[in-house]
């Protein structure tokens, strides 16, 4: 299923998606990462990643890289205290900018339902720009399509003050660093769906669901 997700996404067919996520699958330690390593610096995380098989990283961090980092962090580390004490270990995390192949980002991005279906739990971190973003309503909408249980979705707000805004989600209004993943995306979403609508009521239920 995450692999005819991803050839809607990319320009791999299934069997391509599947073999390619499954060989570039990989994790980061929790104990590797910094509060610097949230920032938009390159700070080396792709070295500091494992190889891992699939369905065995702890968490895929969904999250909005316009969001604050130092509160990303607190949020990061308030979640991984709690895995540690329910687990008895320090988890794993699927980060996009330690885990995608920056020599070969198109690649990574096809193969990115196998990815988030290689992890255990949908982790969002979301502030006041996570529902604005492309990518991340990309991750909830896969993570929805293939089936993923309401209870493997946590949600955590960066600041219990802000609107998250989940209910007024809307794709056709969400913003993406290059306007041509967005023309591409939003075309292969009207392409299977017909509309925005559909597509929107699928990614705020587990966003309203989880967070009420």
């Amino acid at each position: 299923q995450a692999a005819a997700v991803a050839a809607l996404m990319g320009a791999y067919s299934p069997a391509k998606a599947l073999a390619t996520g499954r060989a570039t699958f990989c994790g980061l330690p929790f104990g590797t990462l910094t509060a610097a390593d949230l920032g938009n610096a390159d700070t080396g995380l792709h070295q500091r990643t494992i190889k891992l098989a699939l369905g065995s990283c702890d968490a895929f961090m969904s999250h909005s890289w316009h969001d604050n980092a130092d509160a990303k962090w607190a949020a990061l580390q308030a979640w991984a205290m709690r895995f540690e004490a329910a687990k008895g270990r320090s988890p794993t995390l699927w980060l996009d900018k330690a885990c995608i192949n920056h020599q070969n980002i198109a690649a990574s991005l096809a193969c990115l339902p196998v990815y988030l279906a290689g992890c255990q739990q949908l982790l969002v971190l979301a502030g006041k720009t996570y529902k604005e973003r492309l990518w991340p309503a990309m991750e909830v909408f896969t993570f929805v399509r293939m089936g993923g249980a309401l209870e493997r979705v946590e949600i955590t707000p960066l600041d219990t003050a802000d609107d998250l805004g989940f209910e007024t989600f809307a794709v056709e209004n969400a913003k993406c660093f290059d306007d041509n993943d967005k023309a591409k995306l939003l075309t292969a979403i009207e392409a299977a769906f017909g509309a925005y609508a559909p597509f929107n009521a699928l990614v705020r239920g587990p966003l309203v669901g989880a967070s009420s």
